[in-house]
């Protein structure tokens, strides 16, 4: 089944022009200023009754970018629901110190996260109605349920951040060769 295209932007005109949209884009532009990098452009897609539920995570802990700082973009295709997986978030969780702790992990086959120290009761569910946007940052604890409903719950993401963000190295990883 597929869950996710990367990057959408080559698909059609559609997703190559929505991330240039001025109304996405004046909303990303008073959070990081008036200069923006398109970093990603994904679709994730949660068929009915099958998409799982994607864990609890800051973006900025798995992006390896210097200073972590990015926004995100999910345009809901579909109505997001609690039923169908709509995103959760955690309010005030951009605040939070990033360090090893940052990377939210959890076990195969469980819920959002298995990490005792996170409170699950301040996740907030995030629905939205089809052609709604929901913008967060990178730093953001962030997740979505599994769909358990008959309707699909389609994303488009796009991420920005500003020209003075570089990737840092991850010399866990080879490097990838051309």
């Amino acid at each position: 089944v597929l869950r996710k295209i990367e990057p959408v932007t080559r698909l059609s005109d559609v997703f190559r022009q929505l991330p240039d949209n001025p109304r996405l884009l004046d909303v990303v532009e008073q959070f990081l200023g008036p200069d923006l990098l398109l970093f990603r452009s994904t679709l994730m897609l949660k068929p009915p009754y099958h998409g799982s539920a994607h864990g609890l995570h800051h973006d900025a802990a798995h992006w390896m970018l210097e200073p972590p700082i990015s926004m995100t973009v999910s345009i809901a295709l579909d109505d997001a629901t609690p039923e169908n997986g709509c995103f959760q978030v955690m309010p005030g969780s951009h605040e939070w110190e990033m360090g090893p702790k940052s990377k939210i992990q959890r076990a195969a086959g469980t819920g959002l996260t298995d990490r005792e120290d996170i409170d699950l009761s301040k996740l907030r569910h995030v629905p939205l109605k089809a052609g709604s946007a929901l913008f967060f940052h990178s730093r953001l604890l962030h997740g979505s349920g599994a769909n358990e409903s008959p309707h699909s719950r389609n994303t488009a993401l796009y991420a920005y951040f500003p020209p003075d963000v570089h990737l840092k190295k991850d010399d866990n990883k080879p490097d990838e060769q051309d």
